[in-house]
């Protein structure tokens, strides 16, 4: 007996030594920003599979943000469901592209959403049911303004006011006690329902309005949850996983905020991310954000695709820098390739080109939920580099990855160096991946005795973005030797998001090895 419980422990010694080795060896994720694809609304089974196929052949999974209720063909919807066994993410692009209306597919299904306490109005021959809304008329965003409408052309007393007036611009008049939506119809504001529905006709000379904020109108949370539970129902109708990401959709309706969508979708139906848009400066998805838990459902993405006639040069431009500066890019495509020279075929080359592209620099391509969790859930690791070395350019355009030289300032690749005159400037913007605390900035500088080099540290939190939230400005003066190293210590304030940096010299100057490394605290001993 003794015999065996001695080999009991043994064997419990040995697995949890082969546990430890395990965790030990997987450690914290590397700050490798990388890309995220992103393809909105419902398409073609034949381009869903096509793209899915492709994405497959390089190893890689993409992201469809679909809306459930549009879905017209059992193909496309038991496409979406094989698709999302194949690693592919399905996302809620709300029920049918809109929060505030939705048409039913079926009469018995209308009538029933007629009843909803929050339903406002309702069209029987299409079965279109109209949401309330609750205004906020005292938010700080709203301007209040002097106007008149003549049928529904709506114009401001003040002409520079006029300008403001703008498409999708919501407009409430304190004397009918509604919202209205604007619409351009040429060269003019027109006024048209809340819901987009029709204009209106009203007559009313200098009177008060406000201009709303889209933060100023906002859904019930009873509207939120319905409309969870659809997405959730229609997904499940064709046997596709429930969502974990909602994107906003973009057109008419007034975006939603992040703590609406994370108090309901997150905290309630245990979505992992969303993309919402207000207050968010694009493409910050990064490590170390300061508010985790906030901006994983701020995931926005970048337009400048494909769809815009972006080129491929462009792309990989994008990306090289993105993941330099430990950043990941969601490219949001809409599939749409009427402006595209040569159609589907040019398309889908173009993504053959990238992809093998991607696979070949090793850079990750992951769906939204897999970068939310590895950005926002996980620590990484903080002691690596994170500054951009001087001697990568994975887009081969002849630039240092994440780097910009301006005003004559030259790389040197093969020797990993800047060469800069006394206009020269050396940038890096919105550096990522930043640790709190005290770190240490160094470079290598060589050149004539007495020149002066100046290194400009700027930081941004994220709802300050146009202006720093800290500055600083080191200065190293060369004393004529072939190589000398600076060093400053840079501490990086709690709600730090990135850092811009710019170097500028007196001179001319070779600058090498940059770094920006967290100074680790010495362990006390007991």
């Amino acid at each position: 007996m003794r015999k065996r419980n001695h080999l009991a422990i043994l064997f419990c010694a040995i697995c949890l030594l082969f546990l430890s080795r395990g965790n030990a060896s997987e450690g914290p994720p590397a700050k490798q920003g990388g890309v995220c694809f992103r393809y909105d609304d419902i398409h073609k089974v034949s381009e869903w599979s096509e793209m899915s196929s492709l994405f497959e052949q390089h190893g890689f999974r993409m992201c469809l943000a679909v809306m459930p209720d549009n879905i017209a063909l059992p193909q496309q919807g038991e496409l979406l469901a094989q698709l999302a066994k194949r690693g592919h993410e399905i996302m809620d692009h709300t029920p049918g592209h809109a929060m505030f209306q939705l048409r039913y597919p079926t009469k018995q299904e209308f009538e029933k959403a007629a009843k909803l306490p929050f339903a406002a109005e309702t069209r029987p021959g299409s079965n279109w049911v109209f949401f309330q809304y609750e205004f906020r008329k005292d938010h700080p965003e709203n301007i209040r303004f002097t106007g008149s409408v003549r049928g529904n052309e709506l114009t401001a007393d003040d002409p520079a006011f006029q300008k403001r007036l703008t498409f999708t611009r919501k407009v409430h008049i304190p004397s009918t006690g509604k919202l209205y939506g604007i619409r351009i119809i040429d060269g003019r504001s027109r006024l048209f329902t809340f819901w987009g529905t029709g204009g209106v006709n009203l007559a009313m000379e200098h009177e008060p309005m406000i201009l709303c904020s889209d933060m100023a109108i906002r859904p019930s949370k009873a509207l939120l949850r319905y409309m969870a539970e659809r997405s959730r129902r229609g997904f499940r109708k064709y046997g596709i996983p429930d969502p974990k990401v909602w994107c906003q959709p973009g057109g008419w309706e007034p975006f939603l905020s992040v703590e609406e969508i994370r108090d309901v979708y997150g905290n309630e139906y245990h979505y992992r991310s969303a993309s919402c848009v207000p207050e968010v400066y694009p493409y910050f998805n990064c490590f170390n954000d300061p508010m985790p838990d906030r901006y994983r459902f701020a995931m926005r993405p970048s337009f400048r695709f494909f769809d815009e006639q972006a080129t491929l040069n462009e792309i990989k431009k994008q990306i090289a820098d993105a993941v330099a500066r430990h950043r990941v890019l969601i490219f949001l495509s809409h599939m749409n390739t009427r402006r595209i020279p040569g159609g589907w075929k040019a398309y889908l080359d173009s993504h053959r080109q990238l992809l093998a592209w991607l696979r070949e620099k090793r850079i990750p391509v992951r769906t939204q939920t897999e970068w939310a969790e590895i950005l926002y859930s996980q620590r990484p690791d903080p002691n690596p580099d994170i500054m951009p070395p001087l001697h990568v350019d994975l887009n081969k355009d002849g630039i240092p990855d994440g780097w910009e030289f301006l005003s004559g300032a030259k790389a040197d690749l093969q020797q990993g160096k800047a060469l800069l005159s006394r206009t020269g400037i050396l940038k890096v913007n919105g550096l990522a991946g930043l640790e709190k605390g005290v770190n240490r900035f160094t470079l290598r500088c060589s050149g004539t005795k007495g020149t002066r080099i100046l290194v400009d540290f700027e930081q941004f939190p994220h709802r300050e973005w146009k202006k720093p939230s800290a500055k600083q400005t080191a200065v190293f003066f060369l004393s004529g030797r072939a190589d000398q190293t600076f060093t400053e210590e840079i501490r990086i304030r709690p709600e730090t998001v990135v850092m811009n940096l710019r170097i500028r010299t007196s001179g001319d100057v070779a600058v090498s090895s940059p770094g920006f490394r967290k100074i680790q605290q010495p362990r006390r001993t007991p």
